[in-house]
C-alpha cells in the first residue's frame, strides 16, 4: 500500500519491446515521397506506421484505468505513451511530406523560421568552459546546436583564435555524402568508426585553443544526434574514474543538417549537389543501410550520474 496516495501497489509493467525500438531507425523526416509513389520503400514506411498505430491502440486497451495504480506504474505508463506519441508524430510528418528539392524550389523557399539564440552560458561537456560557438535552440534540448552561418564562419577561419582544430562528421549514408557534402567533412555513419575516434583522443593543448566536433545528417533530426550521443556516452564510460573529464568535451549539432546548409551555401558544397536519403536512384542502397541501422544503434543508452541527472 502506498500510504501517501492510498494506491495499492501492482507490478510495474515491462516496457514493450516495440516502444524501446521506436527510435532505433532513421525517421527520414522531410523526405520527398512524391517520387516514391507505390514503391516498395514507401510501402515499407506506411506498413511500419500502420503497425505502430495498431500496437499503440493495444497498449491503451490493455490498461485497466479503473484499477488503483501505484505512482511507479503511473509514471511508466505516462513515459510509454509519451514516447509512442512522439514516434507516431514523426511518422505522420514522414508520410505527409511532399517537397520539391529542385534548385528553383529551394530559391523560392523564404519561409524559414528564425533561429532562437541561447542567451544563457552553455558549458562544454566537462563543465569546465563555456562553448566557444554561439548556440541556438534545437530539436533535442540536451545537445548544442549551431546554425549553417556559424559553421560557415568556422570554415572561413573566423574562430581561428579560439579553435585549434575542428572536425565535421557527416552521418548520412555513403550515397548521400558522395552526392554532395560540406567541404572537409568526414562520412561516419556507424558505431565502429566512432569508436575509432576514441582510440585517438585529443591531447591537452598548450595554446588553450579548442578541439571541436560538429555532427550532422540530412536534417540533424536522428542520425547525427544519435552518433553524437554515442560518442559522448562512450567517452563518459572511458573517463568514468575521472568524471567529469572528457576526451571530446565540445560537441555540436548543425541545426537543419545538410539540407539547410545546402540551401544557404550551395556553392560551397562538394560536389554542388544534394542527394536525399530517399532518392529514387538509391532505393537498394537505402534498404541496405536501414537494415544495418537497428543493429548499429541497438542498446544505446544514456549515461547517468550518481544523482540520476542526464549528462552528455
Amino acid at each position: 500500500m502506498d500510504y501517501a496516495t492510498g494506491d495499492s501497489y501492482q507490478k510495474v509493467p515491462k516496457t514493450p519491446d516495440f516502444i524501446k525500438s521506436l527510435f532505433d531507425e532513421d525517421s527520414g523526416l522531410g523526405m520527398d515521397f512524391a517520387d516514391f509513389d507505390d514503391s516498395p520503400t514507401l510501402s515499407l514506411f506506411k506498413s511500419d506506421f500502420r503497425s505502430k498505430r495498431k500496437r499503440a491502440d493495444k497498449l491503451d486497451t490493455n490498461i485497466d484505468y479503473n484499477t488503483p495504480l501505484s505512482y511507479s506504474k503511473r509514471r511508466v505508463i505516462r513515459s510509454q505513451k509519451k514516447i509512442l506519441k512522439k514516434s507516431l508524430s514523426f511518422d505522420v510528418q514522414i508520410l505527409d511530406t511532399n517537397k520539391d528539392l529542385s534548385a528553383d524550389a529551394i530559391k523560392q523557399n523564404n519561409t524559414k523560421t528564425e533561429d532562437v539564440l541561447v542567451q544563457a552560458a552553455v558549458l562544454t561537456g566537462d563543465g569546465k568552459e563555456e562553448c566557444c560557438l554561439q548556440t541556438v535552440q534545437g530539436h533535442c534540448h540536451d545537445l548544442r546546436y549551431i546554425t549553417p552561418a556559424t559553421i560557415n564562419d568556422v570554415l572561413n577561419g573566423k574562430y581561428n583564435d579560439t579553435i585549434g582544430s575542428f572536425r565535421i562528421i557527416d552521418s548520412r549514408y555513403s550515397y548521400e555524402f558522395e552526392g554532395g557534402h560540406i567541404p572537409g567533412a568526414d562520412n561516419i555513419h556507424n558505431k565502429d568508426d566512432i569508436l575509432e575516434l576514441l582510440k585517438h583522443p585529443n591531447k591537452s593543448r598548450s595554446d588553450g585553443k579548442r578541439d571541436i566536433i560538429i555532427f550532422h545528417c540530412e536534417f540533424s533530426s536522428e542520425r547525427g544526434p544519435k552518433m553524437c550521443r554515442f560518442l559522448r556516452n562512450n567517452d563518459r564510460e572511458l573517463n568514468a574514474e575521472n568524471y567529469p573529464s572528457l576526451y571530446f568535451p565540445e560537441l555540436y549539432i548543425l541545426k537543419g543538417g545538410y539540407k539547410e546548409f545546402y540551401e544557404s551555401y550551395k556553392t560551397l558544397c562538394t560536389p554542388m549537389h544534394y542527394v536525399p536519403m530517399l532518392s529514387k536512384d538509391h532505393k537498394d542502397d537505402l534498404r541496405h543501410f536501414r537494415s544495418k541501422s537497428k543493429s548499429w544503434y541497438a542498446g544505446q543508452k544514456r549515461v547517468r550520474s550518481s544523482s540520476g541527472r542526464l549528462f552528455y
